[in-house]
C-alpha cells in the first residue's frame, strides 16, 4: 500500500458496493518494521501511520475465487498451495497481466506488478478430472453416433 494510513477489508458486491469480510491474522509491514502497529477502526477496517505497508492477512475464500479491488495500481502476489492450479482456462482464470510461476514446494505464485484488479479463479485436482472424464465421455458419445451415420453417407454416394 502506498501513502496510506487505513485499508478496509471488503470485497465487491453485485451492485459494486462494499461487502464487509472476515479477517484474521493480520501483519501490517514495511521497511523499518517487520510487525508495524496498527489499530482496529470499524470491524473491517485498520489504521497506521501513513507509509508504504504490505498488508497480510487470512481471510475466507468463497466458490474458488480471489478478488481484490484497489484505488491505485499496487503489486499483489497470490500463493496457491500445492494440488490448486489456475492455468486451465476452461476451469480456472485469471485479471490481466497475471504471471504464473510453479514454486519449489509444488505450489503456484499468481503476481501482477501494477495492478487495480487482482482476480483469480482456482480449481483442484478433482475438478480437471472431472472435467477431462466428462469431455472424454462425451467425444466417445459422438464418435459413436457419428460413426454410422457416416458410414450410411458413404454408402449413398457410392451408389450414384
Amino acid at each position: 500500500m502506498k501513502d496510506r494510513d487505513t485499508y478496509d477489508f471488503t470485497d465487491l458486491g453485485l451492485l459494486g458496493e462494499a461487502i464487509p469480510e472476515q479477517v484474521w491474522n493480520i501483519t501490517v509491514r514495511n521497511a523499518s518494521c517487520d510487525a508495524c502497529p496498527y489499530s482496529q477502526t470499524r470491524p473491517y477496517g485498520i489504521a497506521f501511520e501513513r507509509g508504504n505497508y504490505t498488508i497480510e492477512y487470512d481471510g475466507q475464500i468463497r466458490d474458488n475465487r480471489l478478488h481484490a479491488t484497489f484505488d491505485t495500481p499496487y503489486r499483489v502476489r497470490i500463493f496457491l498451495p500445492q494440488g490448486l492450479d489456475v492455468r486451465n482456462p476452461f476451469l480456472g482464470a485469471m485479471s490481466r497481466d497475471a504471471n504464473v510461476t510453479e514454486e519449489i514446494d509444488g505450489g503456484l505464485l499468481i503476481a501482477w506488478e501494477e495492478t487495480k484488479l487482482a482476480e483469480c479463479r482456482f480449481y483442484d485436482s478433482t475438478r480437471e478430472l472431472m472435467l477431462t472424464t466428462f469431455g472424454t465421455l462425451w467425444v466417445t458419445v459422438a464418435i459413436v453416433l457419428l460413426v454410422p451415420h457416416l458410414i450410411w453417407w458413404a454408402r449413398g454416394r457410392r451408389r450414384r
